[in-house]
């Protein structure tokens, strides 16, 4: 994984996001690599071997799975302290938010 940009309060945010991609298929070689901070919100980068997407929304793939994790890792950042990790809002908007 790349060097963490965000505080330690999000850590656990993080190693959850970690946690699940340990579980996706190997062949997929999914690497969490950029969680950084966007909007007083965390986001999740991450590498994987591209393969065509199929129309079906049921069947697993990469980009759906980043997605899903993403978004998880957002909502989540919006209620826990970045510096601590206690609950928290976001204060302030657009490249000025904090959490």
């Amino acid at each position: 994984m790349s060097e963490i940009t965000v505080g330690n309060g999000w850590f656990r945010i993080i190693a959850s996001a970690i946690d699940g991609a340990a579980s996706f298929p190997e062949e997929w070689g999914f690497e969490i690599v950029g969680p950084f901070r966007v909007d007083g919100a965390l986001k999740l980068d991450a590498k994987y071997f591209p393969r065509d997407m199929p129309v079906d929304e049921r069947v697993p793939h990469p980009w759906r799975e980043l997605m899903a994790l993403r978004e998880k890792a957002r909502t989540e950042s919006l209620v826990w302290c970045e510096v601590c990790g206690r609950r928290g809002r976001l204060r302030g908007a657009a490249a000025w938010g904090e959490t």
